[in-house]
């Protein structure tokens, strides 16, 4: 019986070759600009991975959840394990909080946490209310077109947020 192969994962010498590309290209990235940023999303994923053994800092957006901060320590679990020579400066960024509200307790939480306190950025992402009550007719037909779009109706609604 012959095994169906699904991913990537089960060819080292492939994940090699796409590692060592990836690698190419932040060390290219570094040279033109002064800040390459890496978007990942939380999932761990190779590209994750490999996003993770390039860095010299991971900026965590998280929610004033109690969810995030078990999100938090498991990636620096996970750093520290995978790259325990060379472990990744870990910032926070407060994602998601309600306007005009007192950070929660969770907030709170972080600024006095001896392993987060001082990588908690002060700066805080609000809630977006158009994204909140944004309903499927009027979203863009693919996501990307916010990231991509140099223009258009889609835009310029999200602009003056």
């Amino acid at each position: 019986m012959a095994t169906v192969k699904y991913t990537v994962r089960h060819a080292p010498e492939k994940l090699q070759i796409c590692k060592n590309r990836f690698m190419q290209f932040v060390s290219t990235a570094r040279s033109q600009y002064d800040c390459v940023v890496i978007d990942c999303n939380p999932s761990f994923s190779f590209l994750t991975e490999c996003a993770l053994e390039t860095c010299s800092h991971i900026i965590s957006p998280v929610t004033p959840d109690t969810f995030a901060l078990r999100g938090l320590v498991a990636l620096r679990n996970i750093t520290t394990a995978l790259y325990p020579t060379v472990v990744p400066e870990q910032l926070v960024l407060i994602n998601n909080f309600k306007r005009g509200t007192e950070p929660s307790d969770v907030e709170n939480q972080l600024r006095r946490s001896r392993n987060y306190g001082e990588k908690l950025l002060n700066a805080r992402i609000p809630e977006s209310a158009y994204m909140r009550t944004l309903n499927r007719d009027d979203a863009p037909a693919n996501p990307l077109d916010i990231a991509y779009s140099r223009g258009g109706p889609y835009l310029m609604k999200c602009m003056p947020l």
